[in-house]
């Protein structure tokens, strides 16, 4: 029968064939290609993110694990002995402003899991000098044994001028003496025996006959 076609329906029948052939193609093998393209694609970028990830997680850890070894060696370097309110009372003499405090409230909380405690210190202080709190502050800050501010609230005082008020807490971790770094358990003093330690021998020669 396409013998019999005219050269116009030749060409209309040639065109049609032409078309239905590129939809099966496109159908059956270019769109199942593309769509695999992109699901790889799709792939790809997840596991390059998971990949960033994974690269951000691994350096929080380091800063971590730092972190957590800087403690570590303070702790051992903090004396067995060492607690949070008599420090605060004893630098608060030296820098010259325990006229000033008006109250110093410890307390403790148990770290759970642990035989360590979250020991904090809270202290108002009324009327004294900008310079000698300042150096309160910093002496609490910059200290060897752990501590942080974790309140502070600093204000002119009402009762006495070019004075300041404050009230703060510090807080700091607490072992039981038994549970101390061992580096931190002998503390030797100069014509003493170590705090935390064994009394030294003494020899007491028994008497000459």
């Amino acid at each position: 029968m396409i013998w019999r076609l005219n050269k116009r329906e030749k060409l209309a029948l040639l065109i049609a064939l032409t078309v239905i052939a590129g939809t099966v193609l496109v159908q059956g093998v270019a769109l199942p290609l593309i769509e695999k393209r992109a699901q790889l694609e799709r792939k790809l970028a997840a596991k390059a993110q998971t990949i960033q990830e994974m690269q951000r997680l691994l350096g929080e850890y380091d800063r971590l694990r730092q972190t957590a070894e800087l403690f570590q060696k303070k702790l051992a370097r903090r004396t067995a002995s060492f607690s949070l309110f008599p420090f605060m009372d004893r630098l608060a003499g030296q820098t010259g402003i325990k006229e000033g405090v008006k109250f110093m409230r410890p307390s403790s909380t148990p770290i759970e899991e642990t035989r360590a405690a979250v020991s904090q210190v809270e202290i108002k202080i009324e009327g004294v000098d900008l310079t000698q709190l300042i150096t309160y502050l910093h002496g609490i800050e910059n200290s060897e044994n752990l501590i942080r501010l974790n309140r502070l609230s600093i204000s002119r005082s009402e009762n006495t001028s070019g004075l300041m008020d404050a009230l703060l807490m510090a807080e700091t971790i607490e072992l039981p003496p038994e549970t101390a770094p061992p580096s931190a358990q002998f503390v030797p003093l100069k014509g003493s025996a170590a705090i935390g330690g064994p009394p030294e021998k003494t020899d007491h020669p028994g008497r000459s006959g």
